[in-house]
């Protein structure tokens, strides 16, 4: 179990996102978000996997359940489809982001991105 994930029973809860396993139900800072079975194991698998990038192959091999062979076009397109549901601005994604030449790794948003820089002191 990954990162800053906490379960309790079947819930896990990663910030203000929650997935119910055993329900399917997902919600963000408490508003349920309806999610496809993909989108949602995809979901489920990044959340316990939080504390690490995970590759592409990896996601196609456990989500899917394939051997990834040829392109990564589906991986691609269910990642964009579950940032336009889980980001602010899924152009600019904060919570599903991708690390250049592994995969994706999934983020607390508003954890590490939320909080106050620091003043710095001046020094004569």
């Amino acid at each position: 179990v990954g990162g800053d994930l906490k379960t309790a029973g079947d819930l896990l809860t990663l910030g203000d996102l929650s997935l119910n396993q055993t329900l399917g139900t997902v919600t963000l800072a408490g508003q349920a978000i309806d999610l496809t079975p993909i989108e949602g194991r995809l979901l489920r698998y990044m959340m316990e996997r939080s504390d690490r990038p995970v590759a592409k192959d990896e996601l196609f091999q456990e989500v899917w359940g394939y051997e990834l062979v040829g392109g990564t076009n589906l991986i691609e397109a269910a990642v964009r489809r579950l940032r336009t549901k889980i980001e602010a601005d899924p152009s600019e994604p904060a919570r599903l982001q991708t690390v250049h030449g592994v995969g994706y790794k999934l983020n607390t948003m508003g954890v590490a991105d939320s909080r106050p820089t620091p003043p710095t002191e001046a020094r004569a």
